[in-house]
């Protein structure tokens, strides 16, 4: 077992007598990925309660931790540029030696389990009692891990032609049984993890609900140790290695650092592309918008496909270090959130508000944080949906086409909104970029 002391070139120190609070992450860390960045600013809120926090985790992550809590590692401390989200083959192993190394570390006064596997990894040990922090519902979440031409498959509408219909209604029911299959197997899972451990907790009031089980409160964003960051520290002096790039302020300045359209409107959108974020409406979106608009992605992850049906208007970018988040979040106009579960915690959106930036968002990616639109001084416009999620529809076009145009109606009216000094240079008294048809 391996433990370090320090966190980000800073030694811990002695803390307050207190309780020691083990949060089990059977996850790459640190990452800059929604359930990771949540145990850090819940480890830092405890840190400040004056707890002693340890963080058990895999042996590799993305980066060194900000965080003053001290990460326990099966192994040495192993980088990874870009830790994958979701199920994967090779987490069986690292889940594997992480139950091995809880077996052989004393039990804390409180130890929370994080997602299914470190829930599974605390039952199959003697560290009880135990929480299950629930940050999903398998349910929901594992049918979106499937390949995409799946639920293509699974909406296609059959023509009225009866001998195409004979070709083409095997592949329909087969994937139409398996996302239900894999649904249920889900739902199956998040009942287990609920049995097995002595308390239950949420990470958000939409998730709770879905579960059943209480929520736990928001905690303070951003995190402190990104606060510091932010205001240049340590860890920036390490991070302008990787990237020299001076932070700008200007829009004009970003949109050079990016390789970006120096006047067009601009709509970002930051983080995974995977299918748990439901960002393919993002294409028609930009599609409802006028011509002069473009749309870029700051994400770590591979492009999508369907960015080549606007070759000239969508930008694909890295986003690699909290820099380049920082020259993303210059260069936008509107920033959008998309979500195909509304579970889990809205690491993105918390982001965008926290950069004081206007933000269209589903109503899903509140996971049921109402008051986010509520506060005083806030961007956020809240698009709410047409239809019911459903991963089966007569139409598979229809209801992302709805979204779609609610999503950049509220774009346009986002924009309009902003001081004109804060436009982009040239577009004042433009209608086209200001308003135009955005129905077409």
């Amino acid at each position: 077992m391996r433990e370090s002391e320090s966190a980000g070139g800073r030694a811990t120190g002695d803390r307050p007598e207190g309780a020691t609070i083990r949060h089990v992450a059977a996850m790459p860390f640190p990452a800059r990925l929604g359930t990771q960045a949540y145990i850090q600013a819940t480890a830092e809120g405890q840190l400040a309660a004056g707890d002693k926090v340890k963080v058990l985790t895999y042996a590799r992550g993305a980066g060194a931790s900000a965080i003053d809590a001290v990460l326990e590692r099966p192994a040495n401390f192993t980088p990874e540029a870009t830790p994958r989200p979701g199920p994967t083959l090779g987490k069986l192993r690292d889940d594997f030696v992480l139950w091995r190394a809880l077996r052989h570390v004393p039990p804390a006064t409180q130890t929370l389990a994080h997602h299914l596997e470190a829930c599974l990894i605390c039952a199959l040990t003697a560290h009880r009692p135990f929480t299950y922090v629930a940050h999903t519902c398998l349910e929901e979440e594992l049918p979106t891990y499937l390949p995409t031409w799946v639920r293509q498959q699974a909406n296609r509408t059959l023509d009225k032609a009866r001998l195409r219909n004979l070709f083409r209604q095997p592949a329909r029911l087969f994937c139409r049984s398996l996302i239900g299959t894999v649904a249920q197997l889900g739902g199956g899972l998040d009942t287990i993890a609920l049995r097995l451990a002595d308390e239950c907790k949420a990470v958000s009031p939409a998730l709770g609900h879905r579960l059943g089980i209480p929520a736990l409160a928001l905690p303070d964003w951003p995190p402190p140790s990104e606060q510091r960051a932010a205001q240049g520290g340590a860890d920036n002096h390490r991070r302008d290695a990787e990237d020299p790039t001076a932070a700008p302020t200007k829009r004009q300045v970003a949109r050079t650092s990016l390789a970006l359209p120096p006047s067009a409107p601009l709509l970002a959108y930051f983080g995974n592309l995977d299918g748990y974020q439901g960002a393919e409406v993002l294409s028609e979106v930009i599609g409802q918008l006028p011509t002069a608009w473009s749309l870029l992605l700051m994400t770590d992850s591979p492009p999508p496909a369907w960015a080549n049906d606007h070759p000239q208007r969508v930008f694909y970018r890295r986003l690699t270090t909290m820099r380049r988040r920082a020259l993303g979040y210059a260069a936008a106009d509107v920033v959008i959130v998309t979500r195909e579960c509304g579970a889990g915690i809205p690491i993105k959106l918390l982001d965008a508000l926290a950069q004081g930036m206007p933000v269209v968002a589903q109503a899903r990616a509140l996971a049921g944080f109402t008051e986010l639109a509520q506060l005083d001084g806030s961007n956020l416009t809240v698009v709410a949906h047409s239809t019911p999620r459903s991963f089966f529809a007569s139409d598979a076009k229809s209801p992302s086409q709805e979204s779609a145009k609610a999503l950049a109606a509220a774009t346009l009216k986002a924009f309009r909104e902003r001081p004109p000094q804060e436009r982009p240079e040239g577009s004042q008294g433009q209608s086209e970029l200001q308003g135009g048809d955005a129905s077409r």
